[in-house]
């Protein structure tokens, strides 16, 4: 399911997010605020212009001003929103993690 939201992202769909925002929305969102902010306010900096109201790495062909910033700020961004995941996420040590997958599982059989 990730992979499928990376290349729904790359395009500007962004709805493939969802279900992992939802999962823990008290890092996720603030998160991605937080980096959409960073990399919108640099795009602005740079003087970014698209005439296409659409948004990823397919609205470059609507960008008629500073290509390259637009570019170059939307992946500032992206580490920004991932710096921000890092720091923000309860470090989970591994017996935690094994004990969670458990439930996971016993969970998901239940519902079969």
């Amino acid at each position: 399911m990730g992979t499928s939201a990376a290349f729904m992202g790359l395009i500007g769909i962004t709805e493939g997010a969802i279900p992992f925002a939802v999962k823990n929305l008290k890092t996720v969102l603030p998160s991605i605020i937080i980096g959409s902010a960073v990399g919108a306010g640099l795009a602005m900096i740079h003087g970014v212009e698209s005439m296409v109201p659409h948004g990823g790495l397919i609205a470059i062909a609507g960008v008629n001003k500073a290509p390259l910033w637009y570019v170059i700020d939307m992946a500032i961004g992206v580490v920004v929103t991932a710096l921000c995941l890092h720091i923000l996420r309860p470090n989970i040590s591994e017996p935690a993690k094994k004990e969670s997958a458990k439930k996971t599982i016993t969970t998901d059989m239940n519902k079969v």
